[in-house]
């Protein structure tokens, strides 16, 4: 009888034992699936700083060139009346239009040239006042087969941070025209008038476009359009890539030599000689003192259309792409 009372005490401590030994046992090994996730972000850096200079293109004075006369006359041309003023011999700075920074997003720059327009002389048959005859006053004239435009622009693309030239828009044009930048500045042939300008640009767009990608390898989707008196050029970059560019709207009335006219029914340059060039702008200076010459010369005649005025606005642009 204690016997058996005894094996019953054991086996009920074995299984207690065994129910304590799977407790146990679990704080040793089991089966765990966890997953946890996290995510965070910032804003993406833009950074990008456009600037115009838009109103150094022109002045009122211009500084003689002339080391001779420097020692003795500080300026070649003063405005009478505090205005801009343009004249054979001046140039003054550029329109510039720059963007620079290093955007994490996919950026367009845009620079448009708005309302580019010439001073412009008719073409046409036109008295010479770089003649007088005793007895006979101003009794000479000279003919114009095109309109003369004697302001000569030039694009030219400038990495902002050294300044140094990319590429000439207008010089790659003129060489599709036959004429390199080089030969017609030897000439004294610089550019070409905003007219003249808009139709080499839109004659050999294509090429343009190739000539920009290939210059500046960073471009994508470059494109140039026309619009009237507007010229737009953009390009697509793409994020974190550098952008450090500059256009300028350059421009030059040359003092004396042979100048170019093109045409939209003529792109081969016709260079004007010296001679006709002095005429032409002798009677554009004297268009614009019209109030001299109809009372002092009899026979005085104004030309029908042109103009005696210059302008260009720069419109610089950079936006995210969508």
């Amino acid at each position: 009888m204690k016997k058996n009372k005894m094996l019953r005490i054991a086996s009920i401590l074995l299984v207690v034992t065994l129910l304590s030994t799977c407790v146990i046992s679990g704080t040793f090994a089991k089966y765990v699936t966890k997953a946890e996730g996290e995510d965070q972000a910032r804003v993406a850096k833009w950074g990008i700083v456009v600037s115009v200079e838009g109103d150094t293109a022109f002045s009122k004075q211009y500084k003689t060139d002339d080391e001779a006369a420097k020692a003795a006359i500080e300026y070649s041309v003063v405005s009478q009346k505090d205005d801009n003023v343009v004249a054979p011999g001046t140039t003054q700075g550029s329109l510039k239009g720059s963007v620079k920074g290093t955007p994490e997003v996919a950026t367009r720059y845009a620079l448009t040239i708005k309302d580019w327009t010439d001073i412009v002389l008719p073409k046409g048959t036109y008295t010479d006042y770089t003649e007088y005859v005793l007895g006979e006053g101003y009794s000479k004239e000279f003919t114009l087969e095109n309109d003369y435009a004697p302001i000569k622009w030039d694009i030219v693309c400038k990495d902002t941070e050294s300044g140094n030239e990319i590429m000439s828009l207008l010089g790659a044009a003129a060489k599709k025209i036959g004429t390199t930048k080089e030969e017609l500045n030897a000439a004294g042939v610089y550019g070409f008038s905003a007219t003249e300008a808009k139709v080499i640009i839109s004659t050999y767009k294509d090429a343009l476009i190739d000539l920009l990608k290939s210059e500046i390898p960073s471009i994508k989707n470059a494109d140039i359009v026309i619009d009237g008196d507007n010229l737009t050029i953009s390009a697509d970059f793409e994020p974190g890539k550098e952008v450090h560019y500059t256009f300028e709207l350059q421009w030059k009335w040359a003092f004396e030599g042979p100048t170019a006219n093109v045409t939209s029914t003529n792109l081969n340059a016709a260079i004007l000689d010296p001679e006709t060039v002095d005429k032409a702008d002798t009677f554009l200076g004297n268009w614009a003192a019209k109030e001299f010459f109809q009372e002092d010369i009899p026979n005085w005649t104004a030309p029908n259309g042109g103009s005696l005025e210059v302008k260009a606005t720069v419109i610089a642009s950079a936006t995210q792409i969508d």
